[in-house]
């Protein structure tokens, strides 16, 4: 799928060509190593260099009733961050970690989401000798990408932008959650479990715009309270009185106009762009900078 095919029929003649100017089959190889940043859901006979920062293994019975061990961790490399999901067992372990590993003709499929390098066979995975650029830090890599070229690629891991709040969406505050799928409940019915007793939560669903493009942005009750200075318990005491209505009005008068900056993830898919972030909170800009970049924009000159 989304790869190109070339075809030869019976009419076709094939002669071997050698052509001086054209690259060395070593240096075809390099040259079609793809980044975590180029990473597209579906994509098949991918070659990577990752940095896999943790390793482990997992034990679940399938469909057809028989045990089946899966292995898998988490891969960084300068452009971003992944998983990596192996079907065999591979010569690693999480004392093996950190390690720099080449995968040749691997799969791309989505988790949660986002781009998981997968592994179906041994012979796929080469174990690097040193890590190919400067080790880094999972805790703290995030990459920064511009909010346009965010939501016009493809889904992302790893990743810190900036953009303007044009709105907090209605529903942010305090939610229930079905028992069951924890899916967001409406007027006290899943739309999949139907009615509930529903698990209480905290989210924000907020719209960034930067001029270009635009996404929704989700903080999930742990970035929600970091971001709010309150805690579940101290949002909802301060809701229960008016289901929230004047916590939203707060939110809105504080953050619509304003530049944020949040770090996460971002899916992108044929509904739209949404963002996870884990961090949130509002952006240090330089205001003459930001005056002359409007000015720029519009062709003003002072």
């Amino acid at each position: 799928r989304d790869n190109p095919e070339l075809n030869i029929g019976e009419r076709t003649k094939v002669e071997v060509y050698h052509d001086g100017a054209f690259a060395s089959l070593d240096e075809l190889e390099e040259s079609s190593v793809v980044a975590i940043e180029g990473l597209r859901d579906g994509a098949v006979d991918v070659t990577a260099v990752v940095q896999l920062t943790s390793w482990g293994s997992r034990t679940f019975t399938g469909q057809d009733g028989v045990e089946k061990t899966v292995w898998g961790g988490d891969a960084v490399d300068p452009t971003g961050t992944c998983r990596v999901t192996a079907w065999t067992e591979l010569p690693l372990d999480e004392s093996s970690t950190p390690v720099a590993v080449r995968l040749s003709n691997v799969r791309v499929r989505a988790w949660q989401g986002t781009p998981d390098l997968t592994v179906d066979r041994v012979e796929q995975v080469t174990v690097l000798d040193s890590i190919p650029w400067e080790e880094i830090d999972p805790t703290s890599h995030a990459v920064s990408v511009g909010f346009s070229e965010l939501m016009g690629g493809g889904s992302r891991s790893g990743v810190t932008s900036e953009a303007t709040v044009v709105s907090v969406a209605a529903g942010s505050g305090i939610i229930h959650r079905c028992p069951e799928c924890r899916k967001a409940m409406r007027d006290g019915a899943c739309r999949d479990h139907g009615p509930q007793a529903g698990v209480e939560d905290l989210r924000l669903r907020i719209i960034l715009d930067d001029g270009l493009a635009n996404g929704a942005l989700i903080l999930g009750r742990d970035s929600a309270e970091a971001f709010l200075g309150q805690t579940m318990a101290e949002v909802l005491k301060a809701t229960e009185s008016d289901g929230g209505d004047a916590f939203l009005v707060d939110l809105r008068t504080r953050m619509i106009g304003r530049r944020y900056q949040f770090a996460g993830r971002a899916i992108i898919d044929g509904q739209g762009a949404l963002i996870m972030a884990d961090t949130f909170s509002v952006a240090e800009t330089d205001a003459a900078e930001e005056a002359g970049e409007v000015r720029k924009r519009w062709g003003v000159f002072a």
